[in-house]
């Protein structure tokens, strides 16, 4: 799945669900259905993202892990607000999550330089974050 920003085209490149996606194969019937046990699919996927996308989208952007940079929020919650959060690149998942099933969508472009999270959860569909180097003078506003 592709989605456009001005005139970037950004490609879905990771799914994370907080909700365990596990299944049972049955060799017999060739068939999965649904675990009755988890075997960390969250974990493996968080690590397959860290690993892998935020790696490369640090490089492309020469971030550090505690580089500040700021969450732009659009379409949160129910109500559809708007936001910023400020926080660094080893904190970017878990700024973004909470105590509630939530599915995040990682969109990046071609040179990893740009990235988009598209969250979903019971309470929004398609809340967009993206993500720039905090400035400064959005530092001092944001720890006052």
């Amino acid at each position: 799945m592709e989605t456009e920003t001005t005139n970037e085209t950004l490609t879905l490149q990771y799914e994370l669900s907080n909700t365990c996606s596990c299944e049972d194969y049955d060799e017999d019937t060739d068939t999965s259905s649904p675990s009755n046990e988890c075997w960390g699919c969250y974990d493996d996927d968080l690590g397959n993202i860290k690993h892998d996308l935020l790696n490369k989208w640090i490089t492309a952007n020469e971030f550090e892990l505690d580089t500040p940079i700021k969450i732009i929020g659009t379409r949160m919650t129910w109500r559809g607000v708007s936001g910023y959060k400020i926080t660094t690149p080893a904190d970017l998942v878990s700024s973004l999550t909470g105590d509630y099933d939530y599915t995040l969508r990682f969109y990046a472009s071609d040179d990893y330089k740009t990235l988009r999270v598209v969250r979903s959860s019971h309470d929004e569909f398609g809340a967009s974050f993206e993500f720039e180097q905090a400035t400064p003078d959005e530092l001092d506003e944001y720890d006052n």
